[in-house]
This record gives C-alpha cells, sequence and structure tokens, in this order.
C-alpha cells in the first residue's frame, strides 16, 4: 500500500528520544555524539557545577516568565 509514517504510534511503538539526536555536549555545547564530551566526562566537578548553574539559571528565567503571566492574568481578571 503507502509508506508508513516514523509518527505511526499503531505501527511503530518507541520513545521521544529516537526521533531527536544529541550533537553538543550539554555542559560546553562543543559538538559531540553522546549528552556529555570526553573533557567534560573528565572533570566532573566543573561539569556538575556548570550543569546546576545552567538549571538556576532555566528556573529564574521562568520564575520571571510565571511572575509576568501571573500579572497580566490576574489584571485581566480584576478589569472584568
Amino acid at each position: 500500500m503507502g509508506q508508513q509514517s516514523k509518527f505511526d504510534t499503531t505501527t511503530r511503538k518507541g520513545t521521544i528520544s529516537q526521533f531527536f539526536s544529541t550533537s553538543s555536549c550539554v555542559t560546553c555545547e562543543n559538538p559531540c555524539q553522546e549528552n556529555l564530551c570526553s573533557k567534560c566526562k573528565s572533570d566532573s566537578q566543573k561539569t556538575v557545577l556548570a550543569i546546576t548553574m545552567k538549571s538556576l539559571n532555566m528556573e529564574r528565567k521562568l520564575s520571571t516568565i510565571k511572575s509576568i503571566c501571573c500579572s497580566c492574568s490576574l489584571t485581566l481578571i480584576a478589569f472584568r
């Protein structure tokens, strides 16, 4: 019949990670085939610190976005 789509869930089972490939290190963003490059794997203390700092930065950004969203939502509710 026709070609099967790779997104057809009725015939293929899998995980979302199959559709995404890592092409850079999550810590230093240098090209690599795994989540961490060999340099970052060898310096675990620096890597843990870098990942922790990235996580904290993302959490701060999320908090800012939430507060902006809440302030707009509360303003809209107050003027109804």
